[in-house]
């Protein structure tokens, strides 16, 4: 030990002997065993005997300790440490660097406040002249600790006060030649609860940080204060703590080769997620496989989130027809789910779907019903409803959250405002439902009927037929007429396509109502054009008559574009010589009788 300062080397106090030593750089202790020390402000307290204390960092073979109240207890040789901030180990690599001296590389863990008793040598080997293997030792005397507090260890989740790796006191001899093989310490993990503690031997791992190994029991450990089970191994380093097995959750069990614990959390890709159907009891949940699948089991919050990717979406239900393309979380209340679940006869959307044993419902929700009779094509689509599917009875409600909703009618080309329906899966229908005394608006989106649209009271649709029904027809505004279906009755088809209307009225305009056309044949083609035949009743005097129209078109006329044009119904009737008409109480007509509805007279050529 050498003193080198530009004050005073040394100050002595005369009450007990001490002296402080300045200027200290470094302090040689054993060459021949590679043991030194830098102390903490070049400074070092000299005692009796040629013993002192000092602070700072001691070098011993391939290792350091960082630290205060380093004792030198020349007799013994040895260093005692009360209060070792931290112990690290460089491990021998067997090469030489480019100065010809051994390369060591660190090892990414630390043991911490560590407490015991360096040996440099043997006491009658001060000059180190016989090589004594087994120096120098380190001896532990209290147990010491391994941290996983880093940043870089899944960004600091461990904190140290409730996730260690406790050693018990321990030997750690010739640390001038030592291996991998003799880097190894017995003692505890304790985790707060996320596992039972788990004895074990911890040592090099290959992120080059200390750690182990290990299995679980058959039965599996309990995991995070028994939520759950884990059954597999487990491995502990600068990585995190991982995990490669099979969790057990509620009804599920998910199995995975990735799986880290986290003090609050456990995150997983998983090869598989299974979950058991349940029918008894208070909280029902279906039948799910998924592979493939992403998870987050955050048990303190009693949830366990699965995701599916595009490629693998979950299969539900035991009928194995359901799938969903998104995201599940299971919980104690039941299993709930987000995304787009799809079977063969339907796709449902929603962010938070709950599902029973084989049930699915949702608030809001979105559903496309598929249409039987064509492929790719949907035959009702609608949004933000509230709906309850039961798969087991094969039915389902669904009711509107807002009057603004409309429900279309893709494959037919049609909206309604009744937004509350029934649909019987087994029966192929569903069954619209309107409140009491109230009508809902039926418009055609089809680009050529120029929304066209009508009140009805009920309506059915036929899935196997692809046809809507609607009942409690007053009357349909076509051209400039009414129309009033027989019974009240309207049948539209695919592209639609309006049923052609028998028995029929019509009443022209929709202003004046001058003319009134019964037993009519009609075809609405749309808001502006209608086809039609029937009967015109003329009556005069005593005589009750009627003649028949063949030709009764409402369509736009006149100059302009197509929409700038006018709709007008026309037609025109024929008495024949054999036919009896009269025109007034003596006079009889034998000829063309045409029809203008924006004038109020007939038109008489014969």
């Amino acid at each position: 030990m050498v003193s080198q300062t530009d004050t005073a080397n040394a100050t002595i106090n005369l009450q007990n002997g001490y002296s402080l030593l300045n200027g200290v750089e470094r302090i040689e202790f054993s060459r021949a065993q590679r043991v030194g020390a830098l102390p903490s402000g070049n400074q070092a307290f000299v005692r009796g005997n040629r013993n002192f204390d000092f602070d700072g960092e001691v070098f011993a073979g391939y290792s350091k300790l960082q630290g205060k109240d380093f004792e030198f207890i020349y007799d013994d040789y040895k260093i005692n440490l009360d209060s070792v901030r931290y112990w690290e180990l460089y491990v021998p690599t067997g090469n030489l660097d480019e100065n010809n001296r051994p390369e060591a590389l660190s090892l990414g863990s630390r043991i911490e406040h560590l407490q015991g008793v360096l040996l440099v040598d043997a006491p009658n080997n001060k000059s180190g002249r016989k090589d004594i293997p087994i120096f120098p030792s380190l001896q532990s005397k209290e147990n010491s600790y391994i941290f996983y507090d880093s940043p870089d260890t899944r960004g600091g989740v461990y904190v140290r006060d409730s996730f260690y790796f406790e050693l018990e006191p321990f030997s750690f001899d010739h640390q001038d030649r030592y291996g991998t093989q003799d880097v190894k310490f017995e003692g505890v993990l304790r985790s707060n609860g996320m596992f039972p503690d788990i004895e074990e031997t911890a040592v090099i791992q290959e992120d080059q940080s200390l750690g182990f190994t290990t299995e679980t029991p058959t039965e599996g450990h309990p995991a995070y204060d028994g939520k759950g089970t884990y059954t597999g191994e487990l491995n502990l380093s600068n990585s995190g703590f991982m995990g490669k097995g099979k969790l057990e959750y509620i009804q599920a069990e998910v199995n995975a080769e990735d799986f880290v614990f986290m003090p609050t959390r456990a995150t997983a890709s998983a090869d598989a997620f299974d979950l058991e159907e349940v029918r008894e009891g208070d909280v029902p949940v279906p039948e799910v496989h998924g592979e493939a699948v992403d998870l987050e089991w955050r048990p303190y919050s009693d949830s366990l989130l699965v995701k599916s990717t595009e490629d693998a979406p979950f299969q539900l239900f035991r009928a194995d027809d359901h799938r969903l393309e998104g995201s599940l979380v299971l919980t104690p209340n039941g299993l709930k789910g987000a995304g787009k679940l799809a079977w063969s006869l339907a796709e449902a959307n929603s962010n938070i779907f709950s599902f029973g044993a084989n049930s699915a419902d949702a608030d809001p929700m979105q559903i496309r019903i598929n249409a039987l009779t064509v492929n790719d094509r949907l035959a009702l689509e609608t949004d933000n409803v509230r709906g309850n599917m039961d798969f087991d009875d094969a039915v389902g409600h669904f009711e509107a959250n807002t009057e603004s909703v409309v429900t279309l009618l893709p494959y037919n080309q049609y909206m309604t405002t009744m937004n509350e329906f029934d649909w019987d899966m087994k029966g192929s229908t569903i069954t619209f439902l309107t409140e009491e005394d109230q009508k809902a608006l039926f418009t055609s989106i089809h680009p050529d009927q120029d929304s066209l649209n009508f009140y009805g009271k009920e309506a059915t649709y036929d899935l196997r037929s692809s046809l809507l029904s609607i009942e409690g027809v007053d009357y349909i505004v076509a051209s400039d007429a009414f129309i009033y279906p027989d019974s009240q009755y309207v049948e539209i088809a695919p592209e639609a396509e309006m049923a052609v209307l028998e028995n029929a009225k019509i009443i022209a305009d929709t202003t004046s109502k001058y003319h009134v056309i019964n037993r009519a044949t009609v075809q609405i083609k749309g808001r502006r054009v209608y086809e039609a035949s029937g009967f015109y009743e003329y009556n005069v005097g005593p005589y009750e008559q009627e003649f028949e129209l063949q030709n009764i078109t409402g369509q736009p006329i006149g100059k302009g574009s197509y929409t700038d044009k006018r709709s007008v119904t026309r037609a025109v009737g024929e008495i024949l010589p054999s036919d009896t008409f009269f025109i007034d109480h003596k006079t009889q007509f034998r000829g063309d009788i045409l029809l203008d509805a924006e004038e109020k007279a007939l038109t008489f050529d014969g």
